[in-house]
């Protein structure tokens, strides 16, 4: 995952804050997951996370691609057994 340089701090000083206080060295994965757990409990609200991605096109960046409509596929057969 690649992470503008002031974000990657951000995590970094997180990371570390969240160390200081456990006691145990806190990966900044851990952080990561930690919000994702946080969005998905209702703590961090999912409107807020799409109004920064948001944020962050406007500025330029750039993340991921432009959605494409995919042709849909016909349903698979089922396997009979004989």
């Amino acid at each position: 995952m690649s992470l503008a340089p002031e974000n990657a701090d951000t995590l970094d000083t997180l990371a570390r804050a969240a160390s200081d206080r456990i006691g145990r060295t806190i990966s900044t994965s851990a952080v990561l997951r930690s919000v994702v757990h946080l969005v998905a409990r209702g703590m961090l609200p999912e409107p807020a996370i799409i109004e920064a991605i948001e944020a962050e096109l406007e500025t330029g960046r750039r993340w991921g691609t432009v959605k494409q409509s995919l042709p849909k596929r016909a349903p698979r057969a089922r396997a009979t057994s004989a």
